[in-house]
């Protein structure tokens, strides 16, 4: 499997990049399909116990998981829905550890290897970035393993 690069090309973005062994449509198809989310969104430490999507432009999407601390939920719009070149959301956190609303842009490039997926978050200043890229690489990468392993036994939707 290949491997997450993240970078920070300003003072208030995370960019991440990966390869993965699938269409851009079935990339799409996991980061917006309730049950595909559910089944590579998720940690054996927090799992996963609720996922909504309404998969369109204008459509709301929610994750809770359950953990020793208790719930966490991120929610969010999707503000731009390209199937399958682009997707643009906002994200919210409860409780709010991000510092704010999160604005999330993803781009899916048809590759060599399937796709090439481009995501850049933008926080809503340098503290809540760096906040977040501490564990950005490890916790948002174990999902993409999850991601690639699920479709690559998966058939498509």
């Amino acid at each position: 499997m290949s491997k997450l690069i993240v970078t920070s090309p300003t003072d208030t973005t995370i960019r991440f990049e990966r390869q993965l062994g699938a269409s851009p449509e079935r990339v799409f198809e996991a980061f917006t399909e309730a049950d595909l989310m559910r089944q590579w969104y998720s940690d054996p430490s927090n799992p996963i116990i609720a996922v909504e999507s309404d998969p369109r432009e204008g459509g709301a999407y929610k994750m809770v998981w359950s953990g020793s601390d208790g719930q966490m939920i991120m929610s969010g719009i999707y503000t731009l829905f390209k199937r399958p070149k682009a997707l643009h959301s906002t994200e919210n956190w409860e409780p709010d550890w991000a510092g704010g609303e999160v604005l999330n842009d993803i781009e899916f490039h048809a590759s060599e290897a399937g796709t090439e997926m481009i995501l850049t978050s933008t926080y809503t200043s340098k503290d809540a970035r760096d906040g977040a890229k501490g564990g950005a690489e490890e916790g948002f990468g174990a999902c993409l393993d999850a991601m690639e392993s699920l479709l690559a036994s998966t058939a498509p939707v």
